[in-house]
């Protein structure tokens, strides 16, 4: 996109009911991502980078972690990246974290399986974009890890037991898809200016990241995703001057790497709380990057 078009349409977003704030840079939009995408203009994303809510809430337990609930989570997904399809361009890239879930002996399901949200992700949007591969985001999360041993031997009490382990959840999923057709912006001049250098090419291209967790008081949100795994994604999924969307915005994270990677952005979230930690890292950095 370029600059006058860009322009265009952050007026355009800058006067609809949803503006929230916003930068030189991006917008941030609070509302339900499924009515706040249809106000954005065909083909005008880059790249979309986004970690859904997961259904992994401890309130689901005793209240919402039903098969029927479960359905619903995943028709939201589904209908999000849907409607995701007809605002990338040709050939742009999604990239979604995402995290399985697993149900326990007090819930509806009356035991302990893995709702496996990743794998009904892949089968449903591989009909819509090209999957192109996984990236397993392996970080440790303590003894209480979700599906950890720790956590569950209680509930099984057969300690050592052949068929009983419980499997320690390491990983989350970044699943990569591509909207079909090609991208015909692309110069030699700006992929030069977007190169990854030969270590991050090297190193962004295992499928396996180690990277440490962002702890989850930090900014006043349950799940944030540190700024190392969106720098990561914004650098291989899109170059310089790109258009970002989140449409799952929580704590801000892709919005302030977008300032920091000299792309556009656009973030949503339907959470007041989260869109206030949003505009204040966001604009708490633009002030640091203005006195520099």
């Amino acid at each position: 996109m370029n600059d006058n078009d860009w322009h265009k349409l952050q007026e355009d977003l800058i006067k609809s009911k949803y503006h929230y704030f916003h930068t030189d840079r991006g917008v941030l939009l609070c509302g339900n991502c499924l009515d706040v995408l249809r106000v954005l203009p065909n083909e005008s994303i880059d790249l979309i980078f986004t970690s859904p809510p997961y259904f992994v809430r401890k309130d689901y337990e005793a209240k919402e972690k039903t098969p029927e609930a479960y359905q619903t989570y995943l028709n939201l997904l589904l209908n999000t990246f849907s409607l995701s399809e007809r605002i990338l361009v040709n050939g742009g890239n999604l990239y979604i974290d995402i995290d399985d879930s697993h149900t326990s002996l007090k819930s509806v399901f009356k035991k302990s399986i893995v709702l496996p949200t990743h794998a009904h992700l892949i089968v449903n949007l591989s009909q819509i974009f090209d999957y192109k591969e996984m990236i397993l985001w392996k970080k440790i999360r303590g003894k209480h890890a979700t599906g950890g041993a720790k956590r569950l031997l209680g509930s099984y009490g057969r300690f050592r037991s052949p068929a009983c382990i419980p499997i320690v959840q390491e990983c989350e999923y970044i699943l990569w898809f591509r909207k079909r057709g090609k991208r015909r912006d692309v110069t030699d001049e700006l992929r030069k200016a977007s190169a990854l250098t030969p270590e991050e090419f090297k190193e962004f291209g295992m499928q396996i990241w180690e990277i440490q967790p962002e702890r989850t008081r930090t900014f006043g949100h349950p799940t944030p995703f540190p700024i190392t795994l969106a720098n990561r994604i914004i650098k291989i999924g899109s170059f310089v001057h790109d258009v970002v969307l989140d449409m799952f915005c929580g704590s801000g994270t892709t919005p302030l790497a977008c300032e920091q990677l000299n792309r556009k952005w656009i973030a949503i979230d339907i959470n007041r709380d989260y869109c206030d930690i949003t505009k204040k890292r966001v604009l708490e950095y633009v002030k640091q990057r203005r006195l520099c």
